[in-house]
């Protein structure tokens, strides 16, 4: 009991580095009657130095504290959260996630960690030069990684807690943090609590508390932490994508999108779509649309599609599930091929002409089956509004495009050829096909099409009209009655 007053009362003469071993000491050497008055000085020391943050709070979990002296110690300590260091941000978190019961204060507790801005980590000082701000984002990135261990650590020690975190995210009606996100996929990948975050992830998206923009937050910035959690994070858009109520599909889509835009890897990529395949082949509609709408988004915008390309047997795998298909759903999906085409011309100059997408449609126009040929039909026209589409200038290009390639555009023409071809002899075939074109210049009209296409489908449908409804009789002659 002396050695330890004796301590006590020159730790404070001490230079740092000898106050650190004697708090790293203490555990060992006190009695549990001296709790209250080590645990007083502990903390004094750290508010008065906050390089001692670390051993303090090793020494304080090494301790055996009352209900009365740990609510003491935690009321002192949460407040630091907000504004600790990287480096001592996740010992605050493990701190507090292990020492908190299953009362009132471990729900405070729990909310002071839910209010850190993950987001705001990886936030530095634009000055320095370039070195100094990549060592930065690395300190970021690691801060990120051992906040997340923080979590699972907490979690794994302490049962309690996790209780009180899963009925505190099922209740917010407000809307989540990226901090929520990350605690999901860390107790979705914990044994035994799988079932119950997948139905509060459901639960929360259909209120609108679990948004898209929260996930994109969560995970775009933070993908090299979250690494070890990836699959988990796949299960869960899974399992929001299956959901019968779009809200939950929507946040789904955010995370598919997400997953494949920010983990760079072929073998994530590749699950990713995986992912996708497996719901275009289910028997409900709105799954395979949103697979579907996920895949459009991907292939709609560049370097994204030049990714999604070097993938392209992978995409190509929904063409098995194409006959269960909608007429939507075979549009959407030909849209796709059609901007990964693009994609292709874009990178090397020449449209990919004898890949297995346009074998398939080529087949599918010339067979028997009016099955077959309607999916034909509704391919090509996707393509055809799709190849069409004149690339918009960017702000700050002068010169207004107005027309495609000239490849290209003998592309279209060959494709409208083989769609009309296939259809003479069938009025019924024709007709769709002058509909389905009709409708899809319909649904571009936000887009501007080569004039030249518009001309050439305008000529040829006048000169179907011509010759199959109207006749020349002469100046003199008179139509007979029937």
């Amino acid at each position: 009991k002396k050695l330890v007053s004796s301590l006590l009362e020159v730790m404070p003469l001490l230079h740092a580095d000898m106050q650190r071993e004697v708090i790293e000491c203490f555990p060992e050497i006190i009695d549990d009657r001296q709790h209250d008055e080590v645990v007083e000085s502990l903390l004094e020391q750290m508010d008065g130095n906050s390089a001692l943050l670390p051993p303090v709070l090793d020494a304080l979990s090494n301790l055996h504290l009352d209900d009365a002296l740990l609510a003491t110690v935690q009321h002192k300590v949460m407040p630091k959260l907000q504004s600790a260091e990287l480096q001592v941000l996740p010992l605050l978190v493990k701190f507090l996630l292990q020492t908190a019961g299953s009362g009132a204060e471990s729900t405070s507790v729990l909310r002071s960690i839910r209010g850190l801005d993950v987001t705001a980590l990886r936030v530095g000082s634009d000055d320095g030069d370039r070195e100094t701000k990549r060592e930065r984002e690395r300190e970021g990135a690691s801060a990120e990684s051992l906040v997340i261990d923080s979590l699972r650590g907490g979690f794994r020690c302490n049962f309690a807690i996790t209780t009180v975190v899963l009925k505190e995210l099922e209740k917010t009606q407000t809307e989540h943090t990226p901090m929520d996100v990350w605690m999901l996929l860390v107790l979705h990948s914990l044994p035994g609590h799988r079932p119950k975050v997948q139905a509060i992830s459901r639960k929360q998206a259909k209120r609108g508390a679990l948004t898209a923009a929260t996930v994109r937050r969560a995970v775009a910035a933070s993908h090299s932490a979250l690494r070890e959690y990836f699959s988990d994070a796949l299960a869960l858009a899974g399992t929001l994508t299956r959901d019968s109520n779009p809200m939950p599909r929507r946040v789904g889509s955010a995370f598919y999108h997400t997953l494949f835009v920010t983990f760079e890897e072929d073998f994530h990529r590749q699950e990713v779509l995986q992912g996708l395949i497996t719901h275009t082949g289910s028997a409900s509609a709105r799954e395979v649309d949103c697979a579907l709408e996920v895949a459009r988004e991907l292939s709609a915008n560049e370097p994204i599609a030049a990714e999604l390309r070097r993938h392209l047997q992978f995409v190509q795998n929904i063409m098995d599930y194409m006959e269960a298909f909608a007429d939507e759903q075979i549009r959407t999906l030909y849209s796709i091929f059609a901007n990964l085409s693009l994609s292709a011309m874009r990178s090397t100059g020449a449209m990919p002409m004898d890949d297995q997408v346009h074998i398939l449609l080529r087949k599918q126009l010339g067979h028997p089956d009016a099955l077959y040929k309607r999916m034909g039909i509704l391919g090509a026209t996707a393509m055809v509004a799709c190849f069409g589409a004149v690339q918009q200038p960017a702000a700050t290009d002068t010169a207004a495009a107005d027309s495609i390639p000239a490849e290209l555009l003998k592309y279209i023409e060959g494709m409208l050829e083989m769609v009309f071809t296939s259809c003479v002899g069938q009025p019924g075939c024709l007709a769709f096909a002058y509909d389905e074109l009709a409708l899809a210049f319909e649904q571009s009209r936000s887009t501007k099409i080569d004039e030249r296409i518009l001309t050439n489908i305008f000529d040829r449908a006048s000169e179907d009209f011509e010759g199959g409804y109207l006749l020349d009789l002469g100046d003199n002659a008179a139509l007979s009655p029937a």
